[in-house]
This record gives structure tokens, C-alpha cells and sequence, in this order.
């Protein structure tokens, strides 16, 4: 039995030249995106799929370069761009500049609206936290640990990581270090003592960690109940 095949169908470009739709490249020519060429392609996005005469489509490509290197053209642009000149739509059929100029003041009341808008509630929303507290407002008060006198700790290792800040809370106790400067070992558990009015204090010699560039914290960690 005989099988007909059915014929392939084409897709046609803004130039005229077909290719199969499947995006396969023919044999022995090259594909309609390069037999148009790249001034083609350009032509056809700024005609936007209308007709042309030859005399209009040489005035599109005098007009925004369409033969010059792309870095040329790219600098031409810049340099225009640095005087105001940002040149004409052809969609609109004016200069670009004026389109700016005719939708700024629109955009400019909108950040205005938008300004306002955030800095009312925004102020409205930070007095009723001041005042009231409670969903709209979680407060927090920031504590600070100073560290010892690396001159008066017992470690005499460079390495030697001293700080009060790697503590560890469990059951009834907040565990800490101390590190042999008298002064900055009192004075961390008294501040932990005003945190945590509820626990007791312990405060362990761990040079031996610290000198490893740990603390309490990184070996006393949560492990799963087997």
C-alpha cells in the first residue's frame, strides 16, 4: 500500500523567504534569517509588518544607520543620547524626548502618591507600636557580653578564642565560660544573670575548647532522641 507523504509546511519570513517549519536547514542554500541578512531583519522590526516602497525602506536605513557597524551605530546613539537627543519613534511618528516629557509628570505624581502613602503609614503604624505594642511592634533589647583582657586570661595560645557569648541554655542554667580575667568573668555573669533571672549561672573553664577555637556551644549541641 501505497503511503502518501504530506507536503511540508513553510513558514514565510518578513522578507519573502521561507523556511520549514520544523527549523531544519535546506540543503544547498542558506536559511531566509541569513538570505535577508541582518539589515532585512532590522527592517522588518521597525516597519512592524507594514509595506514599504524601496525609496522609504533606503530613508529607514539612512536614517538610523542600518549599514554601519554596530559599534559605530551604538556610539552615534550614545553620544546623542548624552546631548537629550534620544531620537524618533516611528510608532508615534515624534521625537522620543517629547513622549518623556508628556508622561513625566504623571509618573512623577505617582512616586509622589506613593511617597505619601508609605510615609503616613508608615508613621501610623510606628506610633501604634510605640504605644500599644503587641502584633504591631516586637521589641528587642540588645545586650553586650564584653570580652576579657587577653592580657589577663590563662591562655596564652594566638589562636585562643575567648568570648562569653557562646553560651548554652538548658534545663534551669545558662552554662558559660570563664577564662581567668577576674574583672570581664564577673562581669558576664552578672549581665547573664539579669538575661536570665530564672537560671542559674555556671561558669566552666574551657580553654581547652577555646584554644581549638571553639566554645560551649559548639559541642553542646541538640541530638536527636534515638
Amino acid at each position: 500500500m501505497a503511503v502518501r507523504r504530506a507536503p511540508r509546511r513553510v513558514s514565510i519570513l518578513a522578507d519573502g523567504a521561507c523556511l520549514p517549519s520544523a527549523g531544519v536547514r535546506p540543503r544547498g542554500r542558506r536559511p531566509a534569517a541569513w538570505i535577508g541578512g541582518r539589515r532585512s531583519l532590522q527592517e522588518s522590526f521597525l516597519l512592524s509588518g507594514r509595506s514599504a516602497s524601496p525609496e522609504a525602506l533606503a530613508a529607514i536605513n539612512a536614517q538610523y544607520h542600518l549599514d554601519d557597524p554596530f559599534v559605530i551605530r551604538y556610539l552615534q546613539w550614545l553620544g546623542d543620547v548624552m546631548h537629550g537627543d534620544f531620537g524618533r519613534s516611528i510608532a508615534y511618528r515624534t521625537d522620543v524626548s517629547r513622549l518623556l516629557a508628556d508622561r513625566l509628570p504623571t509618573t512623577l505624581l505617582l512616586i509622589a502618591l506613593a511617597l505619601v502613602v508609605v510615609v503616613v503609614v508608615g508613621l501610623l503604624l510606628g506610633r501604634l507600636a510605640a504605644v500599644r505594642g503587641g502584633a504591631t511592634d516586637r521589641p528587642m533589647d540588645v545586650m553586650q557580653l564584653q570580652g576579657p583582657d587577653y592580657n589577663k586570661i590563662r591562655s596564652t595560645n594566638r589562636d585562643f578564642l575567648a568570648s562569653y557569648a557562646n553560651f548554652y541554655l538548658c534545663n534551669g542554667a545558662v552554662i558559660c565560660a570563664h577564662f581567668g580575667d577576674t574583672q570581664a568573668d564577673a562581669a558576664a555573669k552578672a549581665t547573664l544573670a539579669r538575661l536570665y533571672p530564672d537560671r542559674v549561672i555556671e561558669q566552666l573553664d574551657i580553654d581547652r575548647l577555646g584554644t581549638g577555637g571553639g566554645g560551649i556551644h559548639c559541642v553542646t549541641q541538640q541530638q536527636p532522641v534515638p
